[in-house]
């Protein structure tokens, strides 16, 4: 059986309480951001990619306004 809780850790009694389950052999720890593994894994490359010729860079603003024109938005 599998049950998810949402335990909000800056509290020093909820921190007191993940201590105490990771200590449980049968209970197992899985951490999701909702984020697809291969969409963390792409990103990541291209961040990386970014670091190594930042000026592969797009602006944010001349893409949407590219898109708009394109797509006669």
């Amino acid at each position: 059986m599998i049950h998810t809780f949402h335990i909000d850790d800056s509290n020093p009694r909820a921190k007191a309480l993940l201590e105490f389950v990771r200590t449980l052999d049968f209970v197992k720890k899985e951490t999701s951001t909702g984020i697809p593994e291969w969409q963390q894994e792409l990103t990541l490359k291209r961040l990386q990619e970014l670091d190594k010729d930042p000026s592969k860079a797009i602006d944010f603003d001349d893409m949407l306004n590219e898109l708009e024109k394109k797509h006669g938005l």
